[in-house]
């Protein structure tokens, strides 16, 4: 498996939002092809390349890393009331916003840098977490 100080699901994000390989997405991809064409493709390539092992998973973590930066517009005294209150604006954002939005490509050059993060959470497919405590969790991991 590629070593890399970035997690894989950053680097494809990488590869997918701007369709083309900067150098450490180069050498993470190289790498992990090898690996598995080494393995004769006995392992899984999403294993080479240290990737979630489904793609369901792959848009969970995804979303997951796109929740953590939106977090980072919420100020908040602690975590949970920095989850509750995220869990609020991607509520009001899915219901107002979401709708007017969801056939983007990317999100409006207008929108904040909280809403380009929520839509770009949304834009993976996993859709949000449904509660306060499961906000939480994704935040402390």
């Amino acid at each position: 498996m590629p070593t890399t100080s970035t997690p894989p699901v950053v680097l494809v994000q990488r590869l997918v939002a701007g369709r083309h390989a900067d150098a450490e997405t180069t050498d993470w991809l190289a790498s992990g092809l090898s690996a598995w064409l080494n393995a004769g493709g006995t392992l899984p390539l999403l294993r080479c390349l240290g990737m979630p092992a489904t793609v369901p998973k792959v848009k969970i973590a995804m979303r997951n890393l796109w929740l953590k930066e939106a977090a980072q517009f919420i100020e908040a005294k602690t975590l949970r009331a920095k989850a509750k209150t995220l869990c609020e604006e991607m509520g009001r954002f899915e219901l107002r916003t979401w709708p007017a939005w969801r056939h983007f490509d990317t999100p409006p050059s207008h929108a904040t840098e909280l809403q380009k993060r929520l839509f770009l959470a949304l834009k993976t497919g996993a859709g949000f977490p449904g509660t306060d405590k499961h906000m939480s969790n994704i935040l402390e991991a």
